[in-house]
């Protein structure tokens, strides 16, 4: 593999697309804010990245959280910082080209995780695990059905973490030189993000869990074991580390899965002996064993109250109750509306379910307060729960629903379990949420803890600091000018969203690290030198758009230039990170763009009399300028249309409404489908705009 290629801004792009654009969504919860601001200046700190990947960049340290598992063990989630994940990414992008056609020899054959997407250059690595699934389930219930009716079900034990970077590296280039520059950086960083013990040597094993990149290598891992079980005269599948062996006869069914116990210790993996079994299956239920039926992604349509609490209940069995379908389960919490049925359920459930902790929480959202949730967190958190993840969790739902008096009652419980200096950066950050809450409702000042905690609570907290963080040389002083630039950029997205100036702070640009210098420079805290020749607004709309739209804005913007160049860089940014933000500041850039097209439309009597202003001062409303039958959408109607479609769907946010104004159901959050729908009415809308404004 070329290192030049692996390190070119090109590739490095493509690996950022891919995180942005990548399902798992677990994952990227602890990164959205910084996604959003590393976006800012991307083609500046790319540049700067490739430069500093061909001299002496290194890996960073890495962070681990623990998710509790439905047996009471845990499973560990590593938490890259911001530009290791892209270098990550940047090494899986040239390693699945390389692999593909060994890959595709397998995938949807025996293998049915982790498929790659069919364009090597497509901004999404990996199709939809819920589409791949069905064709295992599928492959599973044929075998059945053609006499296979012995089966095995094999499992390994902590995968991830037993994987082999030398034999990786092997499996990757067999006849490449273990000096080869690529490969020998491959395991360096990964023995770097896999080491948590800095008191003992580095193992060479693991790869971190959470990132798309890592779920590329445990396939690729797994390669010569599949084609090895292939040529057996069985039926050989798998999804990630689950395999199943499918045999006319008993003895064919324990010789394939012996040979498939050597092929993994051979391999350094461990085989779970008390998940392994072999039966002959009666149905097909005993094919298929626990496999997910439904979704639980959190987008989909809303489910209506009573179908949403008998779908519930059905997946409930038992005295007490407990889950017996996590599938229909998740589904139900997140799509549910509230319910006190479902809500007294789901207090009973959590202490017994702390696996679905994430489910719980999102269904929590549909309450902004609730006595009996805030008493059930309570007894939760002081009796004690053993796992830090969850406790975490818990204390964010704390924060957002708590009252004074319930603040008051748990502040000491928070600081407590603040000085115990958890590991856990997930726990850490739940605790100071709450801490800060407690400052801002007039109890204590927890502000100063900031400094000292781990980077993760540091990047993410900045929306809910008080005021008094802003004050000069004060905590956002002192975390702008850090040596981890993920915490300096989460502080300038706040200073953007805040209005605050670095002078205000107390800080000149010269103090701060580039990357951050540059993401404040993209968000216009720092105003950079513009070239006035240029027409910027023009350049995004051409780049996002496809469209020849330029050298018309500045004459029309005038002196609401700078003002819509930024909103339109706001939009630009969140484009792939975050679709719904992405809507709320286009729609906000068509607003202003609007309302001076119509005022010159008018002064060349292209468009009858039309207000932007009304009699009493105030601004006419958008909607209403771009409703039906209005004069401008008598006089240019396919302009008005585009523009009212996507004011109407921003409206339909839950961050401008949480409730359809006529429907009354819930509003959602822009699907990616919708996005491009949007994208292509605004294409040809801005189109006929330059044509317009160029007729003038």
């Amino acid at each position: 593999m070329n290192f030049r290629q692996i390190t070119s801004v090109k590739n490095l792009e493509l690996a950022w697309r891919r995180i942005n654009t990548g399902r798992n969504l677990q994952y990227k919860q602890f990164y959205r804010p910084l996604y959003l601001a590393y976006e800012s200046g991307l083609e500046e700190n790319l540049k700067a990245l490739s430069k500093h990947l061909r001299g002496a960049w290194s890996a960073s340290e890495a962070a681990r959280t623990y998710l509790p598992k439905p047996s009471g063990l845990q499973r560990p989630i590593t938490l890259l910082k911001l530009e290791d994940q892209i270098v990550y990414q940047a090494l899986a992008n040239a390693v699945a080209k390389k692999m593909r056609k060994k890959r595709q020899e397998v995938e949807l054959n025996t293998v049915f995780s982790n498929v790659l997407c069919r364009d090597d250059d497509s901004i999404f690595f990996i199709n939809r695990w819920q589409d791949t699934y069905v064709k295992f389930q599928e492959v599973c219930k044929g075998h059945f059905n053609d006499g296979y009716k012995w089966v095995a079900h094999f499992d390994l034990a902590a995968y991830y973490d037993t994987i082999c970077h030398k034999r990786l590296a092997k499996i990757i280039a067999p006849r490449v030189s273990e000096s080869d520059e690529s490969l020998k950086h491959l395991q360096k960083w990964l023995g770097q993000w896999t080491h948590f013990d800095r008191t003992s040597p580095t193992t060479h094993h693991g790869i971190p869990q959470g990132p798309l990149a890592s779920d590329l290598f445990a396939e690729i891992f797994l390669l010569p074991i599949d084609a090895a079980m292939s040529k057996l005269p069985i039926k050989y599948v798998r999804y990630v580390d689950d395999i199943r062996i499918f045999a006319k006869d008993a003895l064919g069914a324990q010789s394939a899965a012996i040979k498939l116990e050597q092929c993994c210790r051979e391999a350094g993996l461990i085989p779970q002996g008390g998940k392994f079994a072999i039966k002959k299956a009666t149905k097909i239920g005993d094919v298929m064993g626990q496999l997910p039926s439904l979704s639980d992604d959190s987008e989909g349509d809303e489910l209506e109250v009573g179908n949403a609490e008998k779908m519930f209940r059905d997946a409930l069995e038992g005295r007490p109750l407990r889950c017996k379908d996590k599938s229909r389960f998740r589904y139900v919490l997140y799509r549910a509306p509230a319910s006190p049925k479902i809500l007294g359920w789901c207090i009973k459930l959590m202490p017994l379910h702390p696996e679905h902790i994430e489910a719980f929480v999102a269904y929590f959202g549909n309450y902004n307060r609730s006595k009996s949730l805030e008493r059930a967190i309570c007894k939760l958190l002081r009796d004690g729960v053993p796992h830090d993840y969850v406790r975490g969790q818990l204390w964010h739902v704390l924060a957002r629903i708590a009252g004074k008096n319930t603040l008051a009652d748990m502040e000491e419980t928070a600081k407590k379990e603040y000085r115990a200096k958890k590991n856990c950066p997930v726990h850490v950050w739940g605790l100071l949420h709450f801490l800060l809450k407690c400052e801002k409702g007039g109890l204590g000042k927890h502000l100063r803890l900031i400094p000292g905690s781990h980077w993760i609570p540091k990047s993410l907290l900045p929306p809910v600091f008080p005021a008094r963080a802003f004050a000069p040389k004060s905590v956002t002083s002192k975390i702008l000018q850090s040596k981890n630039f993920e915490e300096g950029i989460a502080i300038a997205r706040e200073l953007r969203n805040r209005s605050v100036s670095l002078h205000e702070i107390g800080l000149r640009q010269s103090q701060l690290d580039g990357r951050v210098q540059t993401v404040l420079k993209g968000l216009g805290v720092i105003q950079r030198r513009r070239n006035h020749a240029v027409d910027e607004v023009g350049h995004l709309l051409n780049s996002r758009y496809d469209v020849k739209v330029e050298g018309v804005w500045r004459e029309l913007l005038k002196s609401e230039y700078e003002h819509a160049l930024q909103l339109l860089i706001e939009a630009d940014q969140c484009y792939g990170p975050n679709r719904s933000h992405w809507l709320q500041y286009q729609n906000s850039f068509n607003d202003l763009m609007c309302r001076l097209l119509i005022c010159a439309l008018q002064s060349k009597g292209k468009l009858g009399p039309c207000k932007v202003v009304a009699s009493n001062g105030k601004r006419v409303k958008f909607g209403n300028l771009v409703s039906s039958d209005t004069p401008l959408d008598r006089g240019f109607p396919s302009i008005a249309l585009a523009l009212r479609e996507v004011n109407q769907r921003r409206n339909k946010l839950p961050g401008s409404h949480p409730y359809d104004e006529k429907g009354g159901g819930k509003n959602k959050w822009l699907t990616a489908q919708g996005q491009h729908r949007l994208k292509n009415k605004l294409k040809a809308a801005y189109q006929e705009i330059y044509n317009h404004l160029k007729a003038l």
